[in-house]
């Protein structure tokens, strides 16, 4: 018995570990750290086919657009598509692929590994997504001899995206990455240990005495703990797992989230001081707030 219920584990496990398809998500929400993604778009009137983004052709300056369906697929097996991670920037995402992020050169698109767009996701009612930077859309083109996604004006004649999600098990996640949007504060909760990165300053809340909060600088966050963290406008705060890892956001006078909450109550950091959370506020992954007491 005790046999077979390990090997029914370490299959379980094997699964997890295995879990080699993209499912389509449909809410911005869904656009977590922990995942890996698939892009694709149906094409246009003449060109009605989906298509996946599968490759970056440097001498063009566009991703090509691969003809994969004749409709737009609920999942997508292992493919030849890029596989791409999401690293937030206040309410905006970067897009990275391997060290490279999606970047604008000249107006046109080009991956960089020290530069990025921040794109503002706007979810459709057909669960597609819009993504844009001001007047710029990631967005695709159709054509006989070469399709392709690049950044351009919207366009009401093209699809536009479908993304596609393969979680990441928390227990597998080995780094993480995130953009400061503006310089100060933010609240930073990771299910692994790391080091504080340089050009950054971590503190743990260690109590309250005459009810403000008491800091304690550290250089080492521990996994499950909610830190309160200073960065610079533009900086990239990056951290690469150490050896511990916790399943849950430690209790303490913050609370961390692993998922995202929409709030009803308690105070969130607006960059400089903690202030009461409007309803239905939305907390990203990864971060924490102040329960109300």
């Amino acid at each position: 018995m005790k046999r077979s219920a390990a090997l029914f584990l370490l299959t379980c496990m094997a699964l997890v570990l295995r879990a080699d398809v993209f499912t389509r998500v449909t809410r911005a929400e869904q656009l977590t750290e922990d995942g890996e993604y698939v892009i694709g778009a149906k094409g246009g009137p003449s060109y009605p086919s989906f298509y996946i983004l599968s490759q970056y052709i440097t001498g063009k300056r566009y991703f090509k657009a691969l003809a994969y369906s004749s409709d737009v697929p609920a999942t997508l097996p292992e493919t030849e598509a890029l596989v791409w991670h999401i690293v937030r920037e206040g309410e905006q995402i970067a897009l990275r692929t391997g060290a490279d992020f999606v970047a604008l050169k000249k107006e046109n698109t080009a991956l960089n590994p020290y530069d990025h767009v921040s794109w503002q996701v706007e979810e459709q009612s057909d669960g597609t997504f819009k993504l844009h930077s001001g007047a710029s859309y990631f967005r695709i083109v159709t054509w006989e001899t070469a399709s392709y996604f690049k950044c351009l004006a919207d366009d009401k004649y093209e699809g536009t995206l479908v993304i596609y999600k393969r979680a990441i098990p928390l227990f597998s996640l080995t780094s993480y990455s995130r953009f400061w949007e503006a310089a100060g504060w933010e609240t930073v909760c990771l299910p692994f240990s790391c080091t504080v990165p340089q050009g950054f300053t971590a503190y743990s809340v260690s109590g309250s005495s005459d009810a403000a909060l008491v800091f304690e600088e550290t250089q080492q966050l521990q996994a499950g703990v909610p830190y309160v963290v200073r960065g610079e406008a533009g900086a990239l705060f990056c951290v690469e797992k150490t050896k511990t890892y916790a399943d849950a956001p430690r209790p303490g006078l913050l609370a961390g989230t692993y998922a995202p909450l929409s709030l009803s109550s308690g105070y969130v950091l607006n960059g400089t001081d903690f202030v009461p959370a409007a309803p239905g506020c939305y907390l990203p992954p990864f971060c924490a707030y102040l329960p109300q007491r």
